[in-house]
C-alpha cells in the first residue's frame, strides 16, 4: 500500500477524539461551490464525514475550528465591512476587545456600543464530507468542505456530531456507542434536512430536523472507465491491509480527497502570510492584516460617528474620491449613546467581485 492509502486505513479504523463544540476548545474570482457544501432551504441530503487528509498526510484533527470577526469597518471601502479570521493567541482584535470590555465594566457606554457594533465574532467548525444523496445530481459522490456553527443555539450539526464522537454517560447507558464517523469503510451517515427559518427578522437555515440514519455506509468512488465501488470492511484482509483489487478505487478516492479545492488549511482555517502557498493568497492575507492594524486604533480612539465616516470613499467608476479619501470628519456629533450614527451603511460601487465573494465565503 502507498503511504496515503495506509494512512487512510489507519485513520478510518482507529478511535477518534475530536473537539466539536466551541466551548470545549482551548484558547489558542473563486468558485466556492466547488469547495463548500451549502444545503439549500427546502432540500434534504445524505452526507458522509471523511478523514481530513491532504497531500502532506493526515491532519491532527478531522474537525477544524475558527473564530472570525465579520463587522470590522473596511478602511479601503467606506461603508463596507471586512472579515478577519483570528489566529487565536495574540489576536490584535481580541486584545482590542479586552481593552474595551474593561472600559465597559467601568460603565463606559461608548465602549459597550463599539463592542456590539464592530467586535461581534462567529465560531465555526469545518469537516470534509461526501454527498451520498442530493436533489442536485451533480453533487452526488463529490467531496466538499462543510462549515457549521460550533457554538450557541444554532449549533445543530455540531451537537449531532458530538453525540456520535463524544456520547454522554446517559447516551451510553441508553445504548449509544462512541463511533468514528470518519471511517470510510463503514460508519453512520447524516440525513440533513434544511428548512428556512427567521432569526431576529433575518432569514436563515435551520437543520433541527436532521438525524443520523440507522444504516451505516461506506464512502464510494467511480473510476473513469465507469467502474464504481463503495468501500466496506470486506476491503480489508485479516491483517487489516487493503486487498489488491481495491487499490485502483482507493487511489482515485485519495486523489479526490486531497484535491486543492478541499484543502482545509487553504480555504477555511487561519493562515499567516508565511503559510500561504501562492503569491496571490499571500498578498490577500497581508492586505487583511494591514486593514486590521489600520482600523484597530480608529475603533479604540475615535467616536462612533468618526469610525462610521472613516475610510476611502469610492466613486461610481470605482476610483477613490480625492476630496474625501481616508479623511475623518473633523466635527464629531455625540450621538453614540443614542445609537444614531448617520445613515445606514450601504455598499459602495466599484468594489471587486472577488472581495465580495471572499467575504461571503468567510461568513458562510
Amino acid at each position: 500500500m502507498s503511504n496515503l492509502s495506509s494512512l487512510l486505513v489507519n485513520v478510518s479504523k482507529g478511535e477518534v477524539n475530536e473537539t466539536v463544540k466551541a466551548e470545549d476548545l482551548q484558547e489558542g474570482g473563486i468558485n466556492w461551490k466547488e469547495k463548500f457544501f451549502e444545503p439549500e432551504a427546502g432540500a434534504s441530503y445524505v452526507i458522509k464525514f471523511l478523514p481530513n487528509i491532504d497531500e502532506s498526510g493526515a491532519s491532527e484533527t478531522n474537525i477544524v475550528h475558527r473564530v472570525y470577526y465579520k463587522d470590522l469597518p473596511d478602511p479601503d471601502r467606506r461603508g463596507k465591512k471586512f472579515t478577519y479570521i483570528s489566529p487565536g493567541k495574540g489576536c490584535p482584535v481580541m486584545e482590542l476587545f479586552f481593552e474595551l470590555n474593561s472600559l465597559k465594566k467601568s460603565g463606559d457606554m461608548i465602549a459597550e456600543k463599539k463592542i456590539e457594533k464592530y467586535l461581534s465574532r462567529k465560531q465555526q467548525a469545518c469537516a470534509k464530507i461526501q454527498v451520498i444523496k442530493s436533489p442536485d445530481k451533480e453533487q452526488i459522490g463529490k467531496i466538499y468542505l462543510f462549515r457549521f456553527q460550533s457554538y450557541g443555539e444554532n449549533a445543530t450539526i455540531a451537537n449531532l456530531i458530538n453525540s456520535k464522537l463524544n456520547p454522554t454517560k446517559e447516551q451510553i447507558e441508553n445504548g449509544e456507542d462512541k463511533e468514528n464517523i470518519f471511517n470510510i469503510f463503514e460508519s453512520s451517515v447524516l440525513n440533513i434536512v434544511c428548512k428556512e427559518m427567521t432569526y431576529d427578522d433575518a432569514k436563515g437555515r435551520s437543520f433541527t430536523a436532521s438525524t443520523w440514519l440507522q444504516k451505516k455506509r461506506g464512502a464510494f468512488i467511480q473510476l473513469e472507465d465507469g467502474r464504481s465501488h463503495e468501500f466496506s470492511n470486506d476491503d480489508l484482509d485479516d491483517k487489516g491491509n487493503l486487498k489488491p483489487e481495491v487499490m485502483p478505487f482507493i487511489d482515485e478516492f485519495i486523489k479526490q480527497l486531497t484535491r486543492d479545492d478541499v484543502n482545509m488549511k487553504k480555504w477555511f482555517s487561519y493562515r499567516s502570510p508565511e503559510e500561504c502557498t501562492s503569491e496571490d493568497d499571500k498578498k490577500y492575507t497581508e492586505n487583511v492584516l494591514r486593514k486590521v492594524h489600520t482600523i484597530i486604533p480608529i475603533i479604540r480612539d475615535k467616536s462612533i460617528t468618526e469610525i462610521e465616516n472613516y475610510g476611502k470613499a469610492v466613486s461610481e467608476d470605482g476610483k477613490e474620491k480625492k476630496d474625501a479619501g481616508g479623511e475623518i470628519l473633523k466635527d464629531s456629533i455625540p450621538d453614540e449613546l443614542k445609537g444614531l450614527v448617520g445613515e445606514e451603511s450601504k455598499p459602495q460601487s466599484g468594489e471587486t467581485k472577488d472581495d465580495d465573494l471572499i467575504e461571503q465565503a468567510l461568513q458562510g
